[in-house]
């Protein structure tokens, strides 16, 4: 953006604000900086840091910008300390090359020929619910999201089928992991601590259980085309094979990135629809018309219940958050951003800002309709980013949300558990803390 003469001042928040605001959650002290502060907010962190809080300021950092800001803040390198540099971590030319090589894989025409097996774990995942529905048990629908997503994964990305130790074990991993750095316990890494001991010895088992993978694919005469052929033949960006450390980063980081989000995305969804039975039953009416996965080949077949993810997305958004450095002095809007400044993009703010969206905190799926999207501000609504870094993913999330709601929503009765107290965890991602409790009945 242009240079100004004479720079806007960035406000700080006054003497003691965050004391007066210790009760507040994490997303709604953000909500609460804008109206108190503004869109563009200096932190009182040890390091020069801003909250950002603008779409058009989003739009310049993540798009417009975007090669003077980087990945880099310590919350992502305690991330790639416990799984390596893979595309979720890394920045340059290595990220480059693994996006290229990697960006074929997530398009729509294979993500569709693969929805097939999330089907056959869905069905089998519904033999189990039964037997929950016929002992009346209640299930944690988060858990279960989590196991269904990743057995999908494994046959999708490896071919394989996974058994419920290295399950559970991946699963433990990815929830670990978001709290040893959404609440800072990488600071303590050096102390022998048994949580420590325990994540990396977990991280160990799976490191061993994917090279035995690795190793019987190199075995095979054959490969199938899936992610793992596309590593194995993939070179770096100086042209040399992946190591085991790069194929193991990758790996990891793909598996955990296929559960975390999306599991918390459905687990919110099940919870408004549970809490807004008019859109629920509206839902189940539009699945029993319209659904047939043989001819589920265009992202609108569902277009309410595709809508309803999205209202989904855009108030419990799981990816919160969103972190750059500058690498040289910027001007947004008016403000000089020194190099070396992190920056803060809070998408939950976003999602929630007064002055971009009408009632921002009721579950409305009818804004994501056709024939109101054009009213929703550009860049507003950025659940998976924007450029040339947002989530590789995205529509693959969007498809498999819509297939396991269409799939379980008409097979099963859901109540909630009133026991449970929902609270928001906000770690590396937003989820329902110890997730989302449900009775099911046939």
């Amino acid at each position: 953006m242009t240079e100004y003469k004479k720079p806007k001042k960035i406000k700080t928040p006054p003497l003691f604000y965050f004391l007066k605001k210790a009760n507040s959650t994490r997303p709604q002290l953000q909500i609460d900086l804008i109206k108190d502060v503004g869109n563009i907010v200096k932190l009182s962190h040890f390091l020069p840091t801003l909250a950002i809080y603008h779409p058009d300021y989003a739009k310049h950092i993540l798009l417009t910008n975007q090669q003077n800001y980087i990945k880099s803040d310590v919350n992502f390198r305690a991330l790639a300390d416990i799984i390596g540099q893979g595309i979720v971590t890394n920045n340059g030319k290595k990220w480059k090359s693994q996006r290229d090589n990697l960006a074929p894989l997530f398009q729509p025409r294979v993500i569709t020929n693969q929805l097939p097996t999330l089907v056959h774990h869905i069905k089998e995942m519904a033999i189990r619910w039964q037997h929950f529905a016929n002992n009346k048990k209640k299930i944690n629908l988060t858990d279960e999201i989590m196991k269904l997503l990743l057995k999908t994964a494994m046959k999708n990305f490896m071919n394989e089928e996974i058994n419920d130790k290295n399950s559970d074990d991946i699963i433990l991993l990815s929830k670990m992991m978001n709290v040893y750095v959404g609440k800072f316990h990488y600071l303590f890494k050096f102390l022998p601590l048994p949580s420590h001991y325990k994540l990396r010895k977990i991280k160990k088992n799976i490191d061993a259980y994917l090279l035995s993978i690795i190793h019987k694919r190199k075995q095979q005469t054959s490969w199938p085309e899936d992610l793992l052929t596309q590593l194995l033949k993939m070179k770096d960006e100086d042209q040399k094979e992946l190591t085991q450390t790069d194929l193991l980063a990758e790996l990891t980081t793909l598996l955990i990135a296929s559960i975390e989000s999306l599991s918390h995305t459905l687990s919110w969804a099940w919870y408004y629809l549970l809490h807004h039975p008019q859109v629920f039953e509206k839902i189940k009416n539009e699945i029993k018309e319209n659904y047939n996965l043989q001819h589920f080949n265009s992202e609108f077949e569902l277009p309410y219940t595709k809508a309803m993810i999205e209202e989904t997305l855009r108030i419990s958004t799981p990816a919160w958050i969103l972190t750059r450095r500058a690498l040289k002095e910027d001007y947004i809007d008016g403000y000089t951003i020194p190099a070396n400044t992190n920056l803060f993009i809070y998408i939950y703010a976003l999602h929630h800002h007064p002055d971009f969206w009408e009632t921002p905190e009721k579950f409305i799926p009818e804004r994501f309709l056709d024939e109101n999207r054009k009213k929703i501000i550009r860049h507003s609504y950025i659940p998976f980013g924007i450029g040339p870094r947002n989530c590789i993913a995205g529509y693959t999330a969007i498809k498999q949300a819509q297939v396991i709601l269409a799939e379980l929503l008409t097979r099963f009765n859901y109540k909630f558990d009133p026991s449970q107290r929902i609270e928001s965890q906000v770690l590396v991602t937003r989820g329902i803390k110890k997730g989302l409790w449900v009775s099911i009945t046939s």
